[in-house]
């Protein structure tokens, strides 16, 4: 077992920002999970899945629902696809959301990011550079430059399909941004996409 839910103890009805939000899952996570089944990354996704609907409620049951999830599954730790699976069942995500009429490089810079979430919970731009670029490969089609992959993940940021953070480079100096998709499957989503990129291809 690595859930100690019990039942859910009142919350003022109000709304929170990402950062109340994930303040809010840390507190509950260090009282309702067992340690070593977390880390701060899986609280970040849970933050930013509760974070349309800005409810403390959402927060609780995202932790509760990947808990059980990973615990159903015979695993002792939660994973990013724990949260993602739950959170596809909120009213609002993004499945609900149309990705058919991206541009084609927007869609493959979706598919590098999608690639990559599937076993972490974020991703940094660096890595979706140089990870759309190894698609367009796939593909066999040009890359498009650092400020079109820019706008492209803009758009997709825009369209709430992906969730931003700037933070610390974890070598050298500076800062990046690191992106998450907190409310979808990745693997939903790429299913989708190496459909739909081969058909816009051949427009």
């Amino acid at each position: 077992m690595i859930s100690r839910f019990g039942r859910s103890n009142q919350l003022r009805l109000e709304r929170y920002d990402e950062a109340g939000l994930m303040a809010i899952a840390k507190q509950r996570a260090g009282l309702g999970l067992v340690d070593g089944s977390y880390d701060d990354g899986i609280l970040r996704l849970v933050a930013q899945a509760a974070t349309d609907i800005a409810d403390a409620r959402v927060v609780i049951e995202l932790l509760e629902g990947a808990a059980k999830r990973a615990e159903l599954s015979g695993r002792s730790v939660i994973e990013p696809k724990d949260v993602q699976s739950v959170a596809n069942l909120q009213p609002t995500n993004v499945e609900g959301i149309e990705i058919d009429d991206l541009p084609p490089h927007c869609m493959m810079v979706l598919l590098a990011v999608c690639r990559r979430l599937k076993t972490v919970n974020e991703i940094a731009t660096g890595d979706v550079a140089s990870l759309y670029k190894v698609i367009c490969e796939e593909f066999e089609v040009d890359a498009k430059g650092h400020t079109t992959l820019w706008k492209h993940l803009k758009r997709l940021e825009d369209r709430s399909i992906l969730v931003a953070r700037s933070a610390s480079i974890s070598q050298g100096r500076g800062r990046t941004q690191f992106f998450s998709l907190p409310a979808a499957l990745p693997t939903n989503i790429e299913k989708r996409l190496e459909t739909l990129i081969p058909a816009r291809l051949r427009r």
